[in-house]
């Protein structure tokens, strides 16, 4: 449960009556576009300094080539950040649809 200044926003969401059809789909849109895309560079960034704290992995990952399988890889930013990497071959990728409480897929590669 999400606490701010020690309410229970949840709590605080269920006793005005959980009404969320009342906000408009618009601004629901945007809030999960917003949301998807945070998700998105912190997971990239998560990577990146990751293989700057490792060496770039260059004692693991071959340099002959790699490839991965990503699980529960929406949206799509730890992905992103190993298909960018010059010994990356090909990355395959596993997620919830969106439809099913997944976030939505940002990342589309031919490899």
């Amino acid at each position: 449960r999400q606490m701010s200044g020690g309410v229970d926003l949840h709590a605080s969401f269920e006793d005005w009556g959980g009404k969320s059809a009342l906000i408009d789909p618009a601004v629901k849109a945007a809030n999960a576009a917003y949301e998807t895309e945070v998700h998105f560079r912190k997971c990239y960034g998560v990577m990146a300094e990751l293989f700057e704290v490792h060496g770039h992995l260059s004692n693991v990952l071959p340099r002959s080539g790699f490839k991965f399988l990503d699980l529960g890889c929406a949206p799509g930013g730890f992905s992103s950040y190993l298909l960018n990497d010059p010994r990356c071959q090909a990355g395959f990728g596993v997620t919830l649809p969106s439809v099913s409480g997944g976030f939505p897929m940002r990342l589309r590669s031919p490899n």
